[in-house]
C-alpha cells in the first residue's frame, strides 16, 4: 500500500469527504506540522534538525511563517 492510499483510507474510514476535506497528501501533512511548529514557537534550528533540513532551506520554504524578530 502506498502512502497515497493509506492517506485515502484513512479519510474514507474517518468520513473526512463529509467533512470537506476531500483530499490531502504527504506533504500537507508535513507542512501543516511544519507551521504548528512554528506557531507554537519552534527555532528554524530545531525544525531543520527534525525535518532533516538545513536552517537555510527551512527559512526558504516556511520564512513567511516566522514571526517578525527584532536584529
Amino acid at each position: 500500500m502506498t502512502q497515497t492510499e493509506l492517506i485515502k483510507r484513512l479519510q474514507e474510514k474517518e468520513n473526512l469527504f463529509d467533512a470537506e476535506v476531500l483530499y490531502f497528501t504527504w506533504h500537507d501533512l508535513r507542512h501543516t506540522h511544519v507551521s504548528t511548529l512554528i506557531d507554537i514557537g519552534w527555532e528554524a534550528k530545531d525544525i531543520s534538525e527534525r525535518l532533516g533540513h538545513s536552517v537555510h532551506e527551512v527559512n526558504e520554504t516556511y520564512g513567511h511563517l516566522f514571526p517578525k524578530r527584532k536584529k
